[in-house]
């Protein structure tokens, strides 16, 4: 949606547990040579300034990623760690990386990277932080554009998904986009995140959790999902967390994410919950 900016919630909680995420399944890409492609589709800026007036609005980074660089130092996840250090070097730069950024520096030559972004300022930065000659934007609508990025000529690979959901037709959008997506690209890893959204969202408060009930019933080898939960489900909080399906998640990705997020939200500490992280194997790896 043209109306939505990344960079008024770059680096809050939902990052973290979506880009922890991400980081997981590249690991496991990495640990073959064979190339693979990157499909980004709601890519933002790519990178966001620290000082943008934007990220300080709403404080949300400061709620978010910066309560773990405070404890960085004691960090023991090794995924954790990884992500925390990445971070800090992006910011020594003056900026914030979003999962596009996340995914360009990880991109090997073999590799292939699409990045999708409608909003024209957005666009703009994206093309700028694209610099490899093996990353590509797109200036397109996100689910039109994946439908004609796939099948690519490699069979492994990562398709993110990750909408403002701001407009309740988004999720039924997604679960048409993966499911054709799917039917050409079966050998893909579909990474999508949802946000938990409390009973003032009205009739989108149940969305995702629909939306990912019936993703889980698609033709995939597998589906698993993390939920990391901030807040009490109460009305006067409206987004309390969000979570991550993964559709045809890699061997361990799933523990990877588990141990890191289970140590990041000892670190964030602001949730009541006796239990903020929480998984399901939808449809166990056979």
């Amino acid at each position: 949606m043209l109306s939505y900016q990344h960079i008024y919630h770059a680096g809050n909680h939902a990052d973290v547990l979506k880009h922890l995420s991400l980081m997981a399944i590249l690991h496991f890409l990495a640990k073959k040579s064979k190339p693979a492609t990157l499909i980004d589709t709601h890519a933002g800026a790519g990178q966001y300034s620290l000082n943008a007036a934007e990220l300080k609005q709403n404080l949300e980074y400061e709620e978010g990623v910066a309560r773990l660089l405070n404890h960085h130092n004691n960090v023991s996840d090794p995924l954790l760690a990884t992500y925390l250090q990445q971070v800090i070097t992006s910011n020594q730069q003056g900026f914030y990386g979003g999962s596009v950024d996340i995914m360009h520096n990880w991109l090997r030559e073999q590799d292939q990277l699409h990045a999708i972004e409608l909003h024209p300022r957005a666009f703009t930065e994206l093309s700028s932080t694209l610099h490899k000659d093996n990353a590509h934007a797109y200036q397109k609508d996100c689910f039109t554009q994946l439908n004609a990025l796939v099948p690519p000529i490699h069979k492994r690979g990562l398709v993110l998904i990750d909408p403002p959901f701001e407009d309740k037709c988004e999720y039924s959008q997604v679960i048409q986009a993966v499911s054709k997506a799917n039917e050409k690209w079966a050998t893909a890893c579909y990474a999508i995140w949802y946000p938990l959204l409390s009973e003032r969202a009205g009739e989108k408060a149940m969305l995702s959790d629909k939306m990912r009930e019936e993703m889980v019933h698609l033709p995939v080898k597998n589906a698993w999902s993390i939920e990391f939960r901030v807040h009490p489900n109460q009305e006067d909080v409206g987004m309390y967390g969000s979570g991550m399906l993964i559709l045809n998640c890699p061997y361990q990705v799933d523990t990877a994410i588990t141990d890191a997020m289970l140590e990041a939200a000892k670190l964030f500490n602001t949730s009541p919950e006796q239990n903020p992280i929480q998984t399901c194997w939808h449809k166990a790896p056979m």
